[in-house]
């Protein structure tokens, strides 16, 4: 697997994706397009080089502004799960935001989530507070978590 930066040809690939999980943000075209041309966002995909075609497997989308970072939406196909895409995906994205100056990243994830809730906790983000009515269809609240850099753990960094 190979973590890269976004080009305008992954853009099915990454819709596929995000139509194939529920619990992603339901972007449009043009949201991906605006992020990935702001020099404060970037995108990264996790490709499967071994395939024929090679393929685009998940996706990981940033935003950093000084010292404070989001991960907007993450997503990978169900036939990779649970196999390190998102992690890598997260790692890759935590360096870069590094390189960039940021120190924290935040996200938003549904209460109900409680699979991206574990897999958000095993990494190091702590919940710091509560988006009431945050999400629609069905409407339910958001948990606002947040990984400081510098107390990540070592396996976010350092294994897979």
């Amino acid at each position: 697997m190979t973590i890269r930066g976004y080009r305008p040809a992954d853009l099915a690939a990454v819709l596929d994706i995000q139509r194939e999980n529920r619990a992603a943000g339901c972007w449009a075209e043009d949201d991906y397009a605006r992020l990935a041309n702001d020099p404060h966002g970037f995108i990264l995909v996790a490709g499967k080089e071994n395939l024929t075609p090679p393929q685009v497997v998940g996706f990981a989308a940033y935003r950093s502004v000084t010292e404070d970072a989001e991960l907007l939406n993450l997503a990978v196909t169900p036939g990779q799960q649970r196999r390190g895409v998102g992690s890598a995906l997260v790692r890759a994205g935590v360096e870069r935001l590094r390189e960039k100056g940021a120190r924290r990243v935040w996200l938003e994830v549904r209460e109900s989530n409680h699979g991206a809730r574990e897999f958000y906790r095993r990494i190091g983000f702590v919940q710091q507070g509560r988006r009431p009515d945050y999400y629609n269809d069905p409407c339910e609240d958001a948990l606002l978590l947040e990984l400081e850099f510098q107390r990540q753990s070592s396996q976010l960094l350092g294994r897979r």
